[in-house]
């Protein structure tokens, strides 16, 4: 059975859409070029903490724990409480905010509609498809997470999923993943 059976949604079917680890970085970088940092920084933390965009333009917790930055949250969807490893890069794209600062991670409200009129913006000049969105960072994150072998309980944790009935919408099947699975399967015949 799928995720899509258990939840009891009829008529749709999952995206499927990815973003290549290319296109993050076009975007970052040329958003950051063009002095968009909310942009840049948003995307940047989307790929890195596998959030929800709207969870992303409200994170007004983090801190640094042994040389990590971490973002905490409360998730405005299933109220899971996560926290979430993310990159220097991601910190000094925000601006490098102290801890305890009375501001979002961002550094200024944004709605999800003005980064996604700005995204498409720029996602045309750089000749990204016009079906990657904002949202699939999400799914690209969930995905490479389980191509490198993360659990499903790793990957909950993470994302925030009570159930991991609904990790198959978010981790979608590739040849990474099948190779992965077959060297681990038939590591023991190649010695």
């Amino acid at each position: 059975m799928d995720a899509w059976t258990v939840v009891k949604i009829k008529g749709s079917k999952p995206r499927r859409e990815r973003w290549t680890r290319e296109q993050v970085g076009m975007v970052v970088d040329a958003a950051a070029d063009a002095g968009d940092t909310v942009l840049a920084s948003f995307v940047q933390l989307m790929y890195e903490t596998a959030q929800r965009p709207s969870d992303i333009l409200e994170v007004s917790t983090w801190f640094q724990d042994r040389g990590q930055w971490y973002i905490d949250l409360a998730q405005s969807k299933t109220g899971s409480e996560v926290i979430v490893p993310f990159s220097d890069k991601a910190m000094a794209l925000c601006g490098n905010p102290e801890p305890g600062s009375r501001r979002n991670l961002l550094g200024t409200k944004v709605t999800l509609d003005a980064l996604r009129v700005r995204f498409n913006k720029l996602r045309k000049v750089l000749g990204i498809d016009s079906s990657i969105q904002l949202r699939d960072l999400r799914r690209t994150a969930i995905t490479e997470m389980s191509e490198r072998g993360a659990t499903d309980d790793e990957m909950r944790t993470v994302s925030g999923h009570k159930d991991s009935a609904m990790l198959p919408v978010y981790s979608v099947p590739t040849r990474r993943k099948a190779q992965a699975m077959f060297d681990r399967r038939f590591v023991e015949w190649q010695t």
